[in-house]
């Protein structure tokens, strides 16, 4: 997926979200950042679309939260970056219990996210 239909894709998210969103005091700007595979730090769009993931109390929602944070996240060393940030987005109290295995819950087995970049990355590493 190209970063523009990403940047499309999460702004869509975004808008959404923010109509729907009860808490007010949570920014939902698009970030349009982003990052190369296997930088430190992960871009605003990851990590933006990784609060709204872990601020979403609707679980059916927040599912589709997380796998737009897959898309969006262009790696798996982001991607985990991004969740000790928000680790609340899979439900984890403690960021240092963030690692392969919630790349692996979020990736396994649904088509739906085998295409994303997080989940090829996984995959590509044999995860």
């Amino acid at each position: 997926m190209s970063v523009a239909v990403v940047s499309v894709v999460l702004t869509a998210t975004l808008a959404a979200c923010s109509n729907d969103h009860d808490n007010t005091s949570n920014s939902t700007t698009a970030a349009s950042a982003t990052v190369t595979a296997g930088s430190s730090s992960p871009s605003a769009a990851c990590v933006e679309a990784m609060a709204l993931a872990a601020d979403e109390p609707d679980i059916d929602r927040a599912d589709a939260l997380i796998t737009t944070t897959l898309s969006v996240c262009v790696s798996v060393d982001e991607w985990l970056s991004a969740l000790r940030l928000h680790p609340a987005a899979l439900g984890v109290a403690d960021p240092d219990d963030v690692g392969e295995v919630d790349v692996q819950a979020a990736c396994g087995g649904d088509p739906l996210t085998a295409s994303t970049p997080v989940c090829r990355d996984a995959a590509a590493r044999g995860r």
